[in-house]
């Protein structure tokens, strides 16, 4: 039997999975309906959001450990992030 702290635990990160896809779902939609002008910009925004709801313990200056590796080096290398998520589960 889990404690209330460990099943806590598993829903925020089930939660943060689901948030997680959900962007990569609405980046993919807007790419597919041509309406994303960058997908960068669009990352950009997602993390900051996600840089809000997640603080780091270390505090705002700080990039929150939340925030998914790949979106933020995938750009910096000229890729989509989507190329990442091809055929596999987004979290």
């Amino acid at each position: 039997m889990s404690t209330l702290s460990e099943a806590r635990q598993a829903f925020d990160q089930n939660e943060r999975g689901l948030l997680y896809e959900a962007v990569i779902q609405t980046l993919r939609a807007r790419q597919q309906h041509d309406v994303l002008e960058s997908e960068a910009d669009y990352l950009a925004g997602a993390m900051a959001v996600l840089n809000h709801i997640f603080p780091h313990p270390d505090g705002p200056e700080k990039i929150s450990n939340h925030i998914p590796v790949v979106w933020i080096m995938y750009p910096m290398a000229g890729r989509s992030v989507l190329d990442a998520y091809k055929d596999s589960e987004v979290h």
